[in-house]
């Protein structure tokens, strides 16, 4: 019978258990031989009488052969012995003594339990496709996280990993196959959560087998081998979070879920470290060089008239460098698990994005496309602040070899970095205001021109 011991499960089974095992086969010699030879009318109750003594000797014998293994050591038992048990077990529930099933169905119950307990321990240990590292410390954006947590950074050694997990994870359901469709038949242990989970565990392996969408250990694997290859820094955000959340509780589904979890949680930081080193590479270049050159210096802060303008170069660089920040709060922003941007950040974000769409088309992306504005000329005087300007009779701009005069059809004039830019304006001959010095003598043009 069962016992409990310095709380460890043992389970009751048979140890010498063919003696009591051969009643069976001693009723079928009788009903074939000496019953027969009886009146008609005596059989059923010789047949009964016989019935009931070879059940209370193989109830004698079933007990003195029974023996109490610990549910450390279920391999003591044999499957024959088992065979034999569930026979004689069959052989009882046939000649109707369902009262006499209840022990043995105790001790073959419990059993049955401690041996799906010991499969479940051996699942368990087995850590199934538990990461080499479970927060993913190791992985630094690169495509594939999952190669160095399972292959040794080699998708070849991924493979083979998920191929030994397959046979260990096949072979051990196979073993719990039999158990759980014995308790089944005996209606015992259905409603415990260790029976419940071996079902799903079976159900799976045949939705498995068949490829179905609906096996979470399919999902796991399907995630491993080809889903995870696309993941990197630049799109894990959107990839894990935009998956569907699982709604399994199996092994498999938890397993997926975890990988997932602390894959979604590394990219976090990756992104969000990515984003603050982007800010203040803009930052220091901006504040190093731009920040103390016109056009960029506030005029107010008292720079030197003769301040050399920014290079060019220097203006490009900045601009890199503020397109890379920029693409990084866009990314961190697509995912709301990500704290927003300072307010510093996003000042500075405005103000030079305004600055970046100017000078965009003088920093094309591709370097054989040329650098050029085209520039809407639009000739009008500002009347609050203006000062004899009705001494000027005539104006126009070159820039490079186009001219657009005063009174022209509107049109865009393009302009490439280097070219000149002139502003003419011609004075009335008689008055009273003249260009200083002229640039010839009777010439009343004065050009003002830059080029930068």
């Amino acid at each position: 019978m069962p016992w409990r011991r310095q709380g460890r499960q043992s389970s009751g089974t048979t140890g010498r258990s063919s003696a009591s095992t051969a009643w069976p086969s001693r009723a079928s010699l009788f009903r074939s031989g000496p019953l027969i030879d009886l009146p008609a009318a005596l059989q059923p109750a010789a047949s009964s009488l016989v019935d009931l003594a070879l059940l209370a000797a193989a109830h004698a014998a079933l007990a003195q052969g029974m023996k109490v293994v610990g549910a450390e050591a279920p391999n003591q038992v044999s499957d024959a012995d088992r065979i034999r048990v569930l026979e004689l077990r069959a052989w009882i529930q046939s000649i109707g003594a369902r009262d006499e099933l209840a022990p043995l169905d105790a001790v073959l119950t419990t059993d049955a339990l401690t041996r799906l307990n010991t499969l479940d321990q051996s699942l368990a240990e087995a850590q199934l496709y538990v990461a080499r590292d479970a927060d993913f410390d190791h992985w630094s954006g690169q495509a594939g996280p999952l190669l160095d947590a399972f292959g040794g950074g080699d998708g070849v050694g991924v493979l083979a990993y998920v191929e030994q997990q397959k046979e260990f994870i096949d072979a051990i359901t196979r073993q719990s196959e039999g158990v759980v469709k014995f308790l089944t038949g005996i209606g015992a242990g259905g409603a415990t959560p260790l029976v419940s989970r071996w079902r799903r565990q079976a159900a799976d392996l045949q939705l498995y087998n068949r490829k179905s969408p609906l096996s979470s250990r399919l999902a796991l694997e399907t995630f491993i081998l080809e889903d995870s290859a696309a993941i990197d820094g630049a799109n894990c955000a959107d990839k894990l979070s935009a998956r569907k959340a699982l709604s399994g509780t199996d092994v498999y589904a938890v397993r997926l879920q975890v990988l997932k979890t602390a894959l979604l949680a590394r990219c976090r930081t990756l992104a969000g470290g990515a984003k603050e080193r982007r800010w203040q590479g803009f930052a220091l270049a901006y504040n190093n060089d731009l920040g103390k050159r016109p056009p960029f210096v506030d005029v107010a802060s008292g720079v030197a008239p003769d301040a050399m303008p920014a290079e060019r170069d220097a203006v490009g660089a900045a601009l890199r460098n503020y397109d890379l920040a920029r693409a990084a709060s866009v990314q961190a922003a697509r995912d709301r698990g990500q704290s927003g941007a300072r307010a510093e950040v996003k000042a500075a974000e405005q103000v030079f994005g305004r600055v970046r769409d100017l000078l965009a088309p003088l920093f094309p992306p591709d370097d054989s496309q040329p650098a050029a504005l085209d520039l809407s000329i639009d000739f009008r005087v500002n009347k609050a602040a203006e000062q004899r300007a009705n001494t000027i009779n005539e104006w126009w701009l070159a820039v490079g070899p186009a001219t657009l005069r005063q009174g022209e059809p509107a049109r865009t004039l393009r302009w490439e970095s280097g070219m000149p830019v002139v502003l003419n304006l011609r004075l009335a001959g008689d008055g009273p205001v003249a260009p200083d010095p002229a640039p010839a003598p009777g010439d009343r043009t004065w050009p003002w021109s830059g080029a930068r």
